[in-house]
């Protein structure tokens, strides 16, 4: 195992950078200079971001002095280090043992003024998560190469360290908070934001959701054959407009994939297309062309990741819009000594936990009873939800796709309906659509408005 001696040395060039004691001494200046500056950066800038552990005492004592009231100047300091002095631990050898009041007053006069404190502390806490994520991957790269250590521990030890906070991401008070809305409705009311989400391209759906939202988790359910993942790569190249989509296709190959993508664009049918010969030569000069178009989409699909704690780590190495999981209950557990209905649960609150740290939309795909089938009217309830409530209860949205042709012979097989079950935002209702079931082409049903059927799903 790596010593935290050894975590500590720094390659140059590379940490050394990180290592702002000039900012850490602007900082101090400022609250000298002027106390109130300090609560622009107190809740959210920790002691841990100074390096120099003098600097770190010192901030740590501001922040105390400011809490009780107390005034931060030379002459309490003054006091306050005759009183309970602090060493100089890690000084050069022609410094003082003792930190001194005289250090606080070269720090004021090398500062013109406090009103710079925000943007000198964003620079130290991104400095300071430089730092941690230096000695995190130390260590990371001390367990890879540690024959003792388990696979599986390693892949939750360097899924729990990169559960940092965002460089540059802080807490927001109400007052920032109001802010922002204010100026979001400002930009709806003139028409500079459509939809608050990435539209899905189905207009009577956006009526209903106002686009997939991020920091939402949206469950996309139904029984075998109902169309779940031509919906979820239909989704996927609908808001890869907006950025890169991550799907986690934990059921269908890649090359399946691409199958359909290319099928529903051309429109030529999926089974021409899995038969030898079965694409005529006039149309491969069409599948060529298409190809090129769809091939710069922002999609990445991946089947290697199939633990909570793998697509949590790459969801955050990558940083994308939109995460689709196909399918929730093919995510493996990393415990077997909880039941089936608890793994469910652990996995959809971390999926929702990981949609609002990340700002992200998060749509996992989910099977429906069979319980379903069972009842005169086949269409999906939210109790239908397989292995556990935690799915109904976590999730902002819940859409159950429904082929009412799939059951009824005599209705359109092409036929589909959306059902939204649960909109923790907004109404609920049904909204129908085309699946070609030839090409999977998804589509708005012809005359299509934004005004469904409303129901009590």
């Amino acid at each position: 195992m790596m010593t935290q001696t050894q975590t500590r040395v720094y390659a140059e060039g590379t940490m050394e950078q990180w290592i702002r004691h000039d900012l850490e001494a602007a900082i101090l200046g400022a609250v000298l200079l002027d106390n109130a500056v300090l609560t622009r950066v107190q809740d959210w800038l920790p002691p841990a971001a100074f390096d120099q552990m003098s600097y770190r005492a010192v901030y740590t004592r501001f922040c105390d002095m400011l809490d009780k009231g107390r005034p931060i100047d030379l002459v309490t300091m003054g006091v306050e280090l005759d009183q309970r002095p602090i060493q100089n631990m890690d000084a050069l050898s022609q410094r003082e043992p003792q930190f001194s009041v005289f250090e606080l007053h070269r720090f004021m006069e090398n500062i013109a003024t406090a009103g710079n404190i925000r943007p000198h502390a964003e620079l130290l806490y991104e400095a300071y998560q430089r730092r941690r994520l230096y000695y995190s991957c130390s260590t990371l790269m001390g367990l890879a190469l540690d024959p003792t250590e388990a696979l599986p521990d390693i892949q939750t030890a360097i899924a729990q360290r990169v559960q940092m906070n965002p460089v540059g991401v802080q807490d927001e008070t109400f007052a920032d908070i109001m802010t922002t809305t204010l100026a979001r409705l400002e930009r709806i009311y003139h028409g500079d934001t459509a939809l608050l989400g990435c539209p899905t391209g189905l207009p009577a759906l956006d009526g209903y959701l106002n686009g997939i939202r991020q920091g939402n988790l949206t469950i996309v359910a139904g029984r075998t054959a109902m169309g779940k993942t031509t919906f979820a790569l239909y989704l996927a190249q609908q808001i890869a407009a907006r950025g890169l989509v991550l799907m986690v296709s934990l059921e269908t190959d890649s090359e399946t994939l691409g199958e359909r993508a290319l099928s529903a664009a051309t429109q030529i049918p999926l089974v021409a297309m899995e038969k030898p010969k079965g694409v005529r030569s006039h149309q491969w000069p069409v599948i060529a062309q298409v190809s090129g178009h769809l091939a710069p989409l922002a999609i990445r699909v991946t089947n290697h990741h199939r633990t909570l704690e793998q697509i949590v780590a790459y969801v955050r190495q990558l940083q994308p819009v939109a995460v689709i999981v196909d399918y929730l209950q093919l995510i493996l557990p990393t415990t077997g000594t909880v039941s089936r209905q608890e793994q469910i649960a652990i996995i959809t609150a971390g999926l929702k936990h990981l949609a609002v740290q990340e700002n992200g939309a998060v749509i996992a795909l989910a099977q429906v009873s069979r319980r379903a089938e069972d009842r005169a009217e086949s269409r999906p309830q939210l109790a239908d939800l397989r292995e556990s409530g935690a799915i109904e209860q976590d999730a902002d949205v819940v859409l159950f796709l429904y082929r009412p042709g799939y059951y009824k012979k005599a209705s359109d097989p092409n036929e589909l309906e959306i059902i939204v079950a649960k909109n923790r935002r907004g109404r609920v209702g049904v909204v129908h659509a085309r699946l070609e079931l030839e090409t999977q082409r998804i589509h708005a049903r012809e005359g299509e408005s934004t005004d469904e059927e409303d129901a009590d799903a």
